[in-house]
């Protein structure tokens, strides 16, 4: 019954961290979501701005200033998208290993219940017979008093008539 108490608070704990495993994976998606649109937009301002060269309007210093800061951007959001994916990825594995472990304490689980239940029934059954002794005993005890106090009566009267 211990056991089983400490495998249903370990199969709690698991549950929890899996649900924390499942936010942080669902952030994680949240934010690869965002850099994407920002990367896409990114990718966006770039191709217009490159038509504007290829056309011979040529850029200004700030115009310039603007498309390398943008290429900045682009590239530390690349890398970030890149960790997050990699975070991922991790997220899963792990989350994959905590269903594992979730799933062989559950059939341990289910096992020591059955158990239980097993020693419940042989716990029930021993009673059962205890207590059918319990009134035998009793049963012969009365028998064995009232033989006896027959026995004396029987020898009172013996022992009157001699």
């Amino acid at each position: 019954l211990k056991l089983s108490q400490e495998d249903q608070a370990t199969i709690n704990s698991l549950k929890k961290e899996i649900d924390k495993a499942w936010k942080m994976v669902e952030a994680s998606h949240e934010k690869e979501q965002r850099a994407k649109e920002t990367i896409q937009q990114l990718k966006m301002e770039i191709s217009n701005l490159s038509r504007l060269v290829e056309q011979g309007a040529g850029l200004t210093l700030g115009q310039e200033t603007t498309v390398n800061d943008l290429l900045k951007v682009k590239e530390e959001l690349m890398q970030e998208r890149d960790s997050l994916v990699q975070q991922l990825g991790g997220m899963r594995n792990e989350i994959s290993d905590l269903q594992e472990r979730y799933k062989a304490l559950d059939q341990e689980k289910q096992k020591q219940d059955l158990e239980i239940h097993n020693y419940k029934e042989v716990i029930a059954t021993k009673k059962a017979e205890s207590e059918r002794e319990q009134r035998r005993r009793e049963r012969l005890e009365k028998d064995l008093k009232e033989l006896r106090t027959l026995l004396d009566n029987r020898q009172a009267e013996l022992k009157q008539k001699s």
